[in-house]
């Protein structure tokens, strides 16, 4: 198990691929929220949903056929490139990277520590 204190009184807990944000405030019960991870394919679902665009014009937007597009999405094989494509066609950010314990991010968008 670790533990990465994120605020004054809350913690998050990695405990065997799980996630757990912790409140310990005083007087406060102890609260465990664990945070459920989406696989990309329901990213790209969720995006399209908020964008109100189906998978087929999202497909036709980054030149992919609606079948490949989906077939990817089925098997979670997604590149990150084809991810920022997606991101450029959609008008959005897309963001990938590491954050460790003291803040130090290498992130996709440079490939450098920020």
């Amino acid at each position: 198990m670790q533990e990465f204190q994120l605020l004054h009184n809350v913690f998050l807990v990695v405990t065997e691929g799980d996630l757990y944000f912790v409140n310990i405030n005083p007087g406060v019960y102890n609260i465990k929220r664990k945070v459920v991870r989406m696989k990309t394919s329901d990213l790209v679902r969720e995006l399209c949903k908020k964008q109100h665009i189906s998978l087929a014009e999202l497909s036709r937007r980054i030149g992919q056929s609606p079948q490949n597009l989906n077939k990817k999405l089925k098997k979670d094989t997604l590149s990150v490139e084809e991810l920022n494509q997606i991101a450029e066609a959609t008008g959005t950010g897309f963001d990938l990277g590491f954050v460790f314990p003291d803040g130090v991010k290498i992130s996709n968008e440079t490939g450098q520590e920020e």
